[in-house]
């Protein structure tokens, strides 16, 4: 639960500091990658794990 701060409410947004920054971080960010893993990244997982166990 947050509040909107004079700041947000002049500038029109619906949206605490704290669900701007979420949805950023979760959604927004350009350099995130989105769909199914490929095959090779699937291996390298499996890999890594072996390697380094959980």
């Amino acid at each position: 639960l947050c509040f909107l701060n004079e700041e947000e409410t002049v500038a029109g947004l619906k949206r605490c500091g704290k669900s701007c920054r979420l949805r950023w971080v979760n959604y927004l960010r350009p350099d995130i990658k989105r769909g199914n893993i490929s095959h090779d990244e699937d291996e390298l997982i499996i890999r890594l794990h072996r390697l380094l166990g959980n």
